[in-house]
């Protein structure tokens, strides 16, 4: 019969396991979608420069959801920016 009590310890090591896969997804995700928004810049509006590039790569999730909704309709990287 396996024990159904699990230690102080076990527990949050469990709880560290699951934030720490949790945030791998949450990082995963910005990093695919800032790579698509890099790609979708450079097609639209050219080569992107260092500047364009840290902004995209150190944006949350809702600002590149919100860019790249923006994308489709900006005539310039400072609409596609725009607050």
């Amino acid at each position: 019969m396996k024990n159904k009590f699990v230690s102080t310890a076990q527990q949050l090591r469990n709880e560290g396991k699951a934030e720490g896969k949790a945030e791998g997804k949450v990082e995963g995700l910005t990093e695919g979608r800032a790579a698509t928004l890099l790609r979708q810049i450079s097609r639209r509006f050219g080569a992107a420069d260092d500047a364009v590039v840290e902004r995209v790569r150190s944006a949350t999730l809702e600002e590149l959801d919100t860019w790249a909704d923006r994308i489709l309709d900006a005539a310039s990287l400072d609409e596609l920016f725009a607050d």
